[in-house]
Parts: C-alpha cells; sequence; structure tokens
C-alpha cells in the first residue's frame, strides 16, 4: 500500500512538473511576441516620424542632405518630434507665418 502511494505521489509530482514547464513555456511565447510587437510598432512610429519630417523639411525649401539628417534625427527621437511637430510645426504642411518666412529666405538664397 505505501509503495502505490509512493507511486502516485511520484505520478502526481510528475504530472505538476511537466504542467509548471508548459506554462512556463507558453509565458516565455506570449513574452517573445509582446516584444516583437513592440519593436515593430517603434520601428513603424519612428518611420512615420522620419517620413513626416522628411516631407516638411522639403516642402519648406531645404536640400535633401539637410531633410535627410533632419529625417534621421526624427526616426532616432520620434518620441520627442511628434509632440514637437503636434505643437510648433503646421501638420498639414501648410504656409505659416514662421513657414512663410523661411520659404522666402530659401527662395532668396536660389
Amino acid at each position: 500500500m505505501e509503495q502505490m502511494a509512493n507511486l502516485v505521489y511520484a505520478k502526481a509530482k510528475e504530472v505538476k512538473e511537466s504542467f509548471a514547464s508548459e506554462d512556463l513555456n507558453t509565458m516565455m511565447g506570449v513574452y517573445m511576441a509582446y516584444i516583437i510587437l513592440a519593436l515593430l510598432l517603434m520601428i513603424l512610429v519612428s518611420f512615420g516620424a522620419a517620413k513626416l519630417s522628411y516631407c516638411y523639411n522639403m516642402y519648406m525649401g531645404s536640400s535633401e542632405g539637410v531633410a535627410f539628417l533632419w529625417s534621421i534625427l526624427s526616426f532616432l527621437f520620434s518620441g520627442f518630434y511628434y509632440p514637437f511637430y503636434a505643437l510648433f510645426l503646421d501638420p498639414l504642411c501648410e504656409e505659416t507665418s514662421v513657414s512663410r518666412v523661411n520659404v522666402r529666405k530659401s527662395r532668396k538664397n536660389r
């Protein structure tokens, strides 16, 4: 009888350990999926900031090199660029009082 109890206890312990390892593997898979999704979202947001910066700088009459450098900075610091763009720059790429001054200056330099 005691041997049967030990056998049942050992089998129950094996089953419990196998469930624990499966739960751990499942949780690691879920965490990895979240990490990959977060990285993809960060890259997408950064790419959007870079494209927005390039569009704005080309519209303002900057050279391609300057626009490209600003877009790289915007890609790297997209968390700062989006609020800056929303608060201080015209989000529709239309002329504002600040953009008119910059366009006039760039046209005089040509």
